[in-house]
């Protein structure tokens, strides 16, 4: 099985209801820290809701999941993605502007939103990939810099 987790909160731009569009294999389970409400999810059986977790839950979550899907469309670069690099975790998020940044660096998979396709293909290739014995090996120094109370106080682009 392949275990995501997508923390976010249930905002439009979070989208969310992308999940119903793309074809989501029986061995992968995507939790949502979100209510289910019943308007989404094609997927009921791939898909756990955890609703709202604080931030100790996410790390302890965090520990024993194999993978960050981020479907953001309208914001930079995410905590969400923050703390997956930071527990070293790979990372499914959309090809854009703040996503340059992972281009270089071992861990992210990257979809177009206007080809929920790629979604799909990034989810298998993920899969595939850990099945092989592949694991991600983040440079987190690399991506940010870290004052003396290790708080992230820049993203470093290139």
């Amino acid at each position: 099985f392949l275990n995501l987790i997508y923390p976010a909160a249930n905002y439009p731009h979070k989208n969310h209801k992308v999940l119903n569009n793309i074809q989501i294999p029986n061995n992968v389970n995507i939790y949502l820290t979100i209510q289910d409400d019943g308007s989404i999810y094609n997927n009921k059986n791939s898909i756990i809701f955890l609703e709202n977790l604080d931030r100790e839950k996410i790390y302890d979550f965090y520990k024993n999941i194999d993978g960050l899907i981020f479907l953001s469309s309208e914001e930079s670069l995410g905590m969400p993605i923050a703390e997956a690099i930071k527990c070293n975790l790979p990372i499914i998020c959309p090809k854009l502007e703040y996503s340059h940044i992972f281009s270089e660096l071992d861990g992210s998979f990257q979809f177009d939103l206007k080809s929920l396709k790629t979604l799909e293909d990034s989810i298998n290739l993920l899969h595939k990939n850990l099945d092989n014995g592949w694991w991600p090996n983040w440079n987190f120094n690399k991506v940010f810099k870290i004052n003396e109370s290790n708080e992230i106080t820049n993203i470093l682009s290139e």
